[in-house]
């Protein structure tokens, strides 16, 4: 399928460049925040099916393995699951337009079939909270997170 293709390539991209780009600013020992749409449901609890279906996006094993093999290397915390580890519905920020009975206008959120691609990871453990904002304008909701100063 020329989609998957170019979707593989596409990932294998940007992913090889996001990680060389956090190696290179990378120094231990040092705080930073990574935060974004990073395309990926890393466990079946960010899929609303509650599984990862290998055969869509954003649920393909090479994607997953990826992100997973960032967080142990850097040594990174997923500061939403961190402090919302019961959160089952709002953990959701993402709901396709695709899906069957949506429309541009209206993704597929009245559905309750989101996923989390969007995610907050930090080196440090000061964050305070962390959660997800109402956001009924777009396809996905922002993430925030509250973090006590550091130095």
């Amino acid at each position: 399928n020329l989609q998957n293709i170019a979707l593989e390539y596409n990932f294998q991209t940007f992913d090889k460049l996001f990680w060389e780009e956090i190696e290179r600013i990378y120094v231990p020992k040092t705080q930073f925040i990574i935060a974004g749409d990073l395309n990926t449901c890393l466990t079946p609890a960010d899929d609303y099916s509650g599984k990862l279906d290998p055969k869509k996006p954003a649920r393909k094993p090479y994607e997953i393995e990826s992100l997973k093999a960032g967080i142990c290397k850097f040594n990174l915390h997923d500061t939403f699951l961190e402090l919302n580890q019961k959160c089952t519905g709002e953990r959701f920020t993402f709901w396709s337009r695709r899906y069957k009975g949506s429309t541009n206008i209206t993704p597929a959120r009245p559905f309750g079939n989101g996923l989390r691609l969007d995610y907050i990871f930090a080196t440090i453990q000061l964050f305070t909270e962390c959660y997800v904002l109402d956001n009924k304008s777009s396809d996905h909701k922002p993430v925030v997170l509250v973090y006590e100063e550091f130095d």
